[in-house]
């Protein structure tokens, strides 16, 4: 349910807005307000997130690129037209195909860097590193799970389509070092599969772009045995 309502509040948004596929900054905070459930240090449920004050300054930041993308002077570099519809998407779900598709990136990289004089190590772009990555491997994820590959590219294109920004969550939670990661009771892990989803238990340290964000890809940081009880990588939001 909560991916429906993240997707539904970014279909609103975006519906509302000057391009059917690039958000302005306050189309971004809006696309917030999805109903997410965060708790803040001390213990309260935090009502809004982009005005809180242990948030706010980081997503005005982020909404700061966000409006990058309609200012004449950096638009040619934050979005890209795609040829097969003319319309414009955001460089960071840009997938590259060439040297110059290489470059546009590196300019998308370089522009959300200095903007914050490298301080702000998760800007919009960061999120869609990981999708491309296995992006350029498809080919043989499809050779082991031609549905899995599917899905890959599917999470590719509604992440263009709606300019969303995503998390990764990789570590796993500090627990008895002393034992094997497939024996460690707090780490995340598939206990069932059902026809349509996973059943889980554990947990996941989130602190890259988590509530400023729209989805999180998460996934382990390392092999090991028992694989079948770890699930390899799927998809969240951050209203559960």
């Amino acid at each position: 349910m909560a991916v429906i309502a993240t997707t539904n509040k970014l279909r609103e948004v975006l519906s509302k807005g000057q391009e059917p596929h690039l958000m302005t900054g306050e189309q971004y905070k809006e696309s917030l307000r999805d109903g997410r459930r965060v708790i803040d240090a001390q213990g309260n449920l935090i009502p809004d997130v982009t005005t809180h004050p242990a948030l706010k300054r980081g997503i005005d930041n982020l909404a700061k690129v966000y409006d990058s993308q309609f200012d004449p002077e950096t638009r040619d570099i934050t979005t890209f037209i795609n040829p097969e519809d003319g319309k414009r998407y955001s460089t960071g779900w840009l997938v590259p195909k060439t040297k110059e598709d290489l470059k546009h990136r590196r300019e998308m990289l370089r522009l959300s860097t200095y903007h914050t004089f490298g301080v702000f190590g998760r800007p919009n772009d960061y999120g869609s590193m990981m999708a491309m990555g296995f992006l350029s491997i498809i080919d043989k994820i499809e050779k082991e799970n031609p549905e899995y590959a599917e899905n890959v590219r599917k999470f590719v294109e509604f992440s263009q389509k709606h300019n969303v920004i995503s998390a990764d969550l990789i570590p796993d939670v500090q627990t008895d070092k002393n034992l094997p990661p497939s024996e460690k009771k707090g780490t995340l892990r598939v206990v069932e599969e059902l026809p349509d989803g996973v059943i889980l238990c554990g947990a996941k340290p989130c602190g890259s772009v988590g509530v400023q964000g729209h989805f999180a890809t998460v996934s382990h940081p390392q092999t090991w045995t028992r694989m079948q009880l770890f699930g390899a990588l799927f998809l969240s939001t951050h209203q559960a």
